[in-house]
């Protein structure tokens, strides 16, 4: 009979069970336990110990693992099980906290103090290897009435790292669960220290907002807090309108999602929407990747210039093939198109709808052309055409290509007919 495949979480209850195999104290920790409590199954698992990292990794390499440090200062080192990675992270506690990064310690550390230490009360639970939580800030209570809150006293939590204000706001956003009023408070007064953060830290945080699919109250509230203000000054304000149409946002895949939600706060829909340039700009003061800004510059750039496409089909397929030619895994068809077409939704003339549908219908029907190597090339044209210089024969082969796509002709011979009768002698175009 052929072994069933563990499963991940079986990986990870053996990873622990070898720890206390050893002798040392280990319980899962923070959002695995918090996701398998909610029903969901955990992206990774977390395990807290009370082995230090080189005892940990000491008992895993005896033991046949592989074992990367991929974070020792922190007392932290991975596990590869076989269905994947598990963290295995040293029992510790603040020493020193500056706002930004941690010093801690390792000594005589506890759950407790492991706890003391998370952000959120549903963050800091620890599950054992018989599925008994160990709860020291109420998570449990706080998961079943979706509530979301600090450990302790908020404003001690956010002086830690105030980081912890936008991963509010990200878990708000993805379990749509209800704030804290103290936590909102203590936001409200502590906000200003971001601008101690890193911006890809920020970056990261505020991406991870609009991923989710609950963002219109958080990013209405943090508009409130002046939080957004402090990270993302260009963002418009969030009207009654705006917020319906981020709740309708909430519906698209998640795969589109973030720059759907990127978009409309940076008032992609307003009459005053920043142009393609400037949001390739905000991209870059945002730290995010020369890819990323580039899709971003795209999404505003045919937003803003669809109706200037021609309705002959070879304009809808370069279209789609300059879209293609930045990111293959961001085409028309699956990635900008869908986009486009929620942004049509809220568009009150239709026009914009009526021609990326008119677009991404063309594209469908004759990608499979456009992405087919011309029948002829360039010493084609030099032996059929000797009157043609260097410049004029790359004008001569745009123009073949055009009337290619448009179905003018199809074969090598239809081609080089075409090819004869054009007329570039008193053409300007290059």
């Amino acid at each position: 009979m052929k072994t069933p495949q563990k499963t991940a979480f079986e990986d990870a209850k053996m990873v622990l069970q070898t720890l206390l195999g050893q002798g040392f104290q280990a319980m899962f920790a923070g959002g695995c336990v918090r996701d398998r409590l909610l029903g969901r199954i955990p992206n990774d698992y977390d395990i807290a110990s009370a082995a230090t990292p080189d005892q940990a990794k000491a008992v895993f390499e005896s033991a046949g693992f592989r074992v990367i440090p991929t974070g020792i200062e922190h007392g932290t080192i991975t596990v590869v099980s076989p269905s994947g990675p598990v963290e295995i992270t040293t029992l510790r506690k603040d020493v020193k906290t500056d706002g930004r990064h941690a010093i801690v310690a390792f000594d005589n550390a506890t759950f407790e103090d492991d706890a003391q230490r998370r952000d959120f009360t549903i963050n800091a639970m620890f599950e054992d290897l018989h599925g008994e939580i160990h709860d020291f800030h109420g998570g449990q209570q706080d998961l079943q009435n979706h509530h979301l809150r600090f450990v302790g006293d908020p404003v001690k939590r956010i002086r830690e790292d105030y980081l912890r204000i936008l991963r509010f706001f990200r878990f708000w956003s993805r379990l749509d669960f209800t704030p804290d009023n103290l936590a909102l408070e203590a936001i409200g007064n502590e906000c200003d220290g971001l601008r101690h953060i890193s911006q890809e830290r920020i970056t990261s945080e505020l991406w991870g907002i609009f991923s989710t699919q609950y963002s219109a109250d958080p990013l209405k509230k943090m508009e409130e807090l002046a939080v957004t203000k402090l990270i993302l000054p260009e963002a418009i304000t969030l009207s009654h309108k705006v917020q319906l149409i981020l709740r309708d946002a909430s519906n698209t895949p998640e795969n589109i999602r973030p720059w759907i939600v990127g978009s409309i706060v940076t008032g992609i829909l307003e009459d005053t929407a920043p142009k393609s340039d400037d949001v390739v700009k905000l991209a870059r003061r945002l730290r995010m990747s020369e890819k990323q800004a580039q899709i971003w510059g795209n999404i505003y750039h045919g937003w803003q210039q669809c109706l200037s496409i021609p309705r002959e089909r070879a304009s809808a397929l370069l279209f789609a093939e300059r879209l293609e030619a930045n990111e293959h895994h961001h085409n028309l068809i699956n990635f900008y198109g869908p986009i486009w077409q929620f942004f049509s939704r809220h568009e009150v003339t239709g026009k914009k709808g009526e021609q990326f549908g008119w677009i991404i219908s063309t594209d469908q029907t004759f990608q499979e052309q456009r992405r087919m190597q011309l029948p002829l090339n360039g010493h084609d044209i030099t032996e059929f055409r000797p009157d043609l210089d260097g410049k004029k024969i790359g004008e001569a082969l745009t123009i073949a290509r055009r009337a290619f796509l448009n179905g003018q002709w199809n074969s090598r011979h239809d081609g080089l007919q075409f090819i004869k009768g054009l007329d570039l002698k008193n053409s300007n175009r290059s």
